[in-house]
């Protein structure tokens, strides 16, 4: 990895030119990206031993305080582990002996449940208001797509996800839904917001078509139709806008890089969609062809003729073929003795 990048990742300001260096770099060389993912990940892991460590330095420093202001309370450093059972403490383990001011015995309480229980007694006495900084995590119902097949679920009002093998969606009472994977969703219009959370990023659709693929420690969003908010969980003021045929990546904890057009055939190829746009003829002829093992010959005249629409595997070749015939106002035709189908002018 070059000096470069080292520096964007240990840089707590990252510019909307390092934003779209690093999110190329990504693309351009899948070792990079890889190497970028381990390090995203690595950083992660220290944050996450770093809060532990400042909670519990804080539970400490907490009880120490709730202790020298109530000296009934059990001492937490007279307390050894061995002294502490389901129903009493060992009267050599504790140094004072007059009792709690709510008759609250610190004894068989994990630590984080004892500096709860100690702030729910401050605050009925008064003393201390405790505000919590996590927010409650409304009910889900999940749906998970087997491996090696797309699971399409209906959301309602018309809205529909495309749920890639492997990968799982929870639908929120709030209507939030929590994507682990990646999916290609088709949101009808909305009188309100949807938002789509990963596990690093959060996207807000009023009404469109993309898809969202999640790999280890980076996210990419890639619009088909419609426009999106697109934004870092970590970094919520600092969302950007997609719109048609764009797309944009999140790695790790970053801001979103910049939206850039991408060929949307090749973007969203991880998908199960057949997705044509201004597509010539015999490319749409050849992609069926490859896609669902059906012999297409088109007629040389029209073989230059552009199509665009998106099919779905479970539509079949004739529904497709005839989806096109009506389009480009040409004739579809099934030989039933070779099997084949030919487009021709009418």
């Amino acid at each position: 990895m070059n000096k470069h990048l080292e520096h964007i990742l240990l840089s707590d300001n990252v510019s909307v030119s390092d934003q779209s260096y690093l999110s190329d770099a990504c693309t351009a060389d899948p070792a990079t990206a890889a190497s970028v993912r381990n390090l995203v990940q690595l950083f992660d892991e220290v944050e996450k031993r770093e809060i532990a460590d400042r909670e519990r330095s804080c539970e400490s420093e907490f009880l120490e305080a709730w202790i020298s202001e109530f000296p009934g309370v059990i001492p937490l450093e007279t307390v050894s582990p061995a002294a502490v059972s389901p129903t009493a403490v060992s009267p050599t383990a504790v140094s004072r002996t007059t009792a709690a001011p709510t008759g609250l015995t610190l004894v068989n309480i994990r630590p984080a449940m004892r500096w709860v229980a100690a702030a729910a007694v401050i605050i009925g006495l008064g003393l201390f208001t405790y505000v919590a900084n996590q927010p409650s995590v409304p009910a889900e119902h999940t749906v998970v797509a087997d491996a090696g097949k797309v699971l399409v679920h209906e959301l309602g009002g018309g809205s529909v996800v495309r749920i890639s093998p492997g990968s799982s969606i929870g639908v929120a009472d709030d209507g939030t839904i929590n994507l682990v994977g990646s999916a290609f969703f088709s949101i009808s219009p909305q009188s309100s917001s949807l938002k789509i959370v990963t596990a690093n990023t959060t996207t807000e659709v009023i009404g469109t078509q993309f898809g969202i693929y999640e790999s280890t420690g980076s996210t990419q969003i890639v619009m088909m139709e419609g426009t999106v908010n697109f934004w870092s969980n970590r970094l919520p003021d600092r969302s950007v806008r997609l719109g048609l045929n764009q797309a944009s990546t999140i790695v790790g904890s970053f801001p979103p890089s910049q939206p850039a057009p991408v060929d949307i055939l090749s973007a969203l190829s991880w998908t199960d969609l057949i997705v044509f746009r201004s597509s010539s003829l015999e490319y749409v002829a050849g992609t069926l062809s490859a896609r669902l093992g059906a012999d297409i010959r088109v007629e040389d005249s029209i073989r230059g003729l552009t199509f665009t629409n998106t099919f779905r595997p479970e539509q079949g070749i004739s529904e497709m073929l005839n989806t096109v015939a009506l389009a480009l106002n040409i004739d579809a035709v099934y030989d039933d003795k070779s099997g084949t189908y030919s487009l021709h002018a009418k």
